[in-house]
């Protein structure tokens, strides 16, 4: 399967999501921890697995997602 992780953070989901059998995750988020994201999964080896892009969800077009989008209300809303 192929996962969206939205407001994906530090990546810990997506992560999981590989650990669980995702052929590739789409981690996105809108804001900086995206830095420390790819750091995160490049330690974790997972880079291959799992493409960080930083945006807003809705800036994204969605007709390439797959099959399961992961996403969690913790955290804060990126605004323009």
């Amino acid at each position: 399967k192929i996962v969206m992780d939205v407001g994906c953070g530090t990546g810990i989901l997506s992560m999981f999501a590989c650990q669980a059998g995702a052929k590739h995750v789409y981690a996105i988020d809108c804001s900086s921890i995206l830095e420390q994201a790819k750091e995160i999964v490049k330690l974790n080896g997972f880079s291959k697995q799992i493409t960080l892009i930083q945006s807003k969800v809705e800036d994204i077009d969605k007709l390439w997602i797959r099959s399961l989008v992961a996403s969690h209300k913790k955290g804060f809303y990126c605004h323009k």
